[in-house]
């Protein structure tokens, strides 16, 4: 198995671990291209490039993947991770899904808790317990039997929620055919009316408020930007070892300097790509910059974390297996989840975890073309 595919299998024993589930009995599948296909009567703990499970399990299911399908029915509850995640099948206990692109078209017994970039409830999938989601957009064209809790930048409510809707959205749409058959309250930068077709059984509250935190709930906050900040770094460390070695090395030697010089790269950026653009020549430059520059953030928190796990390993002394440097990173992607949690603190936190992993990608390509 490659090292890409043992990341990922971490990545969902991490999961599986939290949950506190790893004394159980469990069946275990992994691999770049990972299809289940027999019927599973124990728990599920599934990592793979490629996820499909499409036969019954009998217990719950932990499973990880860039593109994961559950097709088949689940007794127990699901714990999903993924970038382009598909919940077509029931699922009889909780969901608790994380994911770049989420669609659930099955039904879901109990609660379900999600976030990601873009999530949906379609048409005819039905959450019997709460629904609480967060993310970039959420539309809701399916049932739910309880409460809704959503959050996001824009949501769109075409389904029928039985109990109340808490929805915090820069932009809210209500279709016709929508039903709520509590009240709604609504947070946002502006009312929206209730257009004829749409069905609210209680009443209507709105709270003006300008700036909005979407992604709240705050734990899905906390594990939408941890599992974020972890799959970046496995890819990172997929793509460019040697640039995460050096990164390391140069953390270890002097991360005071690195910080600073990657403070000195964040202020000296924006005003050089400006200057390029003012000239024909320099303008493919300056716009080049220009996007690198907004790569910078994610990437240089990645390579931080990455190098701060790697070079206590290196100040230990030993090597050790890499699942323990990853378990040092997982436990750095936490401590920075955490820290973006604190208002003004946990921002000048990343700030400087972020000219980190810059200057110390810096020095690490200067060390290379020395060396070269």
């Amino acid at each position: 198995m490659s090292i890409l595919h043992r990341l990922i299998a971490f990545l969902a024993l991490v999961c599986l671990c939290l949950t506190g589930q790893v004394g159980q009995a469990a069946e275990f599948r992994n691999g770049e291209d990972v299809r289940v296909t027999s019927p599973v009567s124990d728990n599920l703990f599934a990592a793979g490039s490629k996820l499909i499970i499409a036969a019954p399990v009998d217990g719950d299911v932990i499973a990880a993947g860039f593109n994961l399908d559950l097709k088949s029915p689940v007794s127990g509850d699901a714990i999903l991770a993924g970038f382009d995640l598909r919940v077509a099948a029931p699922v009889a206990g909780d969901l608790l899904a994380i994911a770049a692109d989420l669609d659930i078209k099955g039904s879901i017994s109990g609660d379900a808790r999600v976030t990601g970039a873009e999530v949906r409830l379609s048409h005819g999938a039905t959450i019997s317990g709460d629904f609480s989601a967060s993310g970039g957009e959420i539309t809701l064209e399916g049932d739910v039997a309880g409460d809704a809790q959503l959050a996001a930048e824009k949501v769109v409510i075409a389904g029928s929620i039985a109990g109340n809707l808490d929805v915090a959205a820069v932009e809210l749409e209500l279709l016709p055919g929508a039903r709520i058959t509590g009240s709604i309250r609504h947070t946002g930068p502006r009312s929206v009316p209730v257009p004829d077709g749409v069905d609210v059984g209680g009443t209507v509250e709105f709270r003006a408020k300008e700036t909005l935190d979407t992604d709240s709930p705050g734990l899905m906050t906390l594990l939408g930007t941890m599992a974020a900040l972890f799959i970046l770094g496995l890819a990172v460390l997929w793509l460019f070892p040697a640039l995460v070695a050096g990164s390391s090395g140069a953390i270890r030697r002097n991360p005071l300097g690195r910080v600073l010089v990657g403070l000195g790269l964040l202020l000296a950026v924006p005003p050089l790509s400006i200057l390029l653009m003012f000239s024909v020549i320099g303008l493919p430059l300056g716009l080049l910059l220009g996007g690198l520059y907004l790569l910078a953030f994610p990437l240089g928190l990645a390579v931080a974390a990455l190098g701060l796990a790697e070079s206590r390993q290196g100040r230990n002394g030993r090597d050790g297996p890499p699942a323990r440097v990853l378990g040092r990173f997982a436990l750095v992607t936490l401590a920075l989840a955490l820290v973006s949690l604190i208002p003004y603190v946990g921002a000048i936190g990343l700030l400087l975890a972020v000219a980190l992993g810059l200057g110390a990608m810096a020095g690490a390509v200067l060390n290379a073309r020395r060396a070269g």
